[in-house]
């Protein structure tokens, strides 16, 4: 049995830096060092310059709480499963990589500020984390997930999680921000290249290079396989009893 230290390290990068970043954040408003309105998305404040506004909406899922602990319980099981069986968006790459994976988060954040704009959300890392949790479902379409005990497809654990957070008597438009993002992620990269021929996203070079750089991989010496990424595995287990969740839509602004 891991460690919880082997644990740790056995996860994806991007997985174990967003893990990390979140809990840190939180711990760091918590006790005062920062204040959630410094966090917040709120676009007059990045045209006048502050510019780290597009990043930590993405990374506060509020103060110590069960909504928080479920947040990050999703992000763990959903981001490192997706991370390492992503869809890939580097041409001529079978396997979705890392910088895939980052990609994927970008094109998704871009998404759901739009939608925070449109909509006066101040954080978005709960629907990001559902973004995520989303396509895992379109990977592992099959895959069997235990919710209070019934089994349930990953195709539907999206809508049922939804559904839950419903009967709970929290608002769906968090939960369904974060859907929206990923299914936009889902049609541009898998049904309109495979249906009208018509390929817009692709992960850029610069990126893959600089993650590569950064992770000690190469991408570009991957073999060569085609657009599709490889197909989800359908022996993906569940995790028993999992509870209820509180998406949400984060704290109120400018408490701790």
């Amino acid at each position: 049995m891991a460690t919880p230290e082997e644990w740790f390290r056995n996860l994806p990068p991007i997985t174990r830096a967003w893990l990390v970043t979140a809990f840190m954040t939180t711990v760091l408003v918590e006790t005062g060092f920062l204040t959630s309105y410094k966090l917040a998305f709120l676009p007059d404040s990045i045209l006048k310059g502050e510019i780290w506004r597009l990043v930590t909406p993405f990374i506060f899922f509020g103060g110590f709480s069960f909504p928080f602990v479920m947040n990050l319980f999703f992000l763990v099981i959903y981001s490192n499963e997706y991370e390492t069986n992503a869809y890939s968006t580097t041409p001529g790459v079978l396997q979705g990589s890392t910088a895939d994976y980052v990609f994927t988060l970008m094109v998704c954040a871009l998404g759901l500020l739009v939608i925070g704009y449109s909509f006066g959300f101040f954080f978005l890392g709960s629907s990001l984390v559902f973004s995520i949790l989303y396509l895992w479902s379109k990977r592992n379409m099959e895959a069997q997930r235990s919710f209070w005990g019934f089994r349930i497809k990953g195709a539907y654990l999206p809508f049922v999680l939804m559904a839950f957070s419903m009967l709970m008597g929290q608002p769906p438009i968090s939960d369904a921000a974060g859907l929206a993002a990923g299914h936009v992620f889902y049609f541009l990269v898998e049904v309109l290249p495979l249906k009208y021929g018509r390929d817009f996203l692709q992960t850029p070079e610069w990126l893959i290079r600089f993650v590569d750089w950064a992770s000690n991989t190469n991408t570009f010496h991957q073999t060569p396989a085609g657009r599709r990424a490889i197909p989800p595995d359908p022996r993906a287990g569940g995790f028993g009893g999992i509870g209820g969740h509180n998406w949400g839509q984060g704290r109120p602004l400018g408490a701790n």
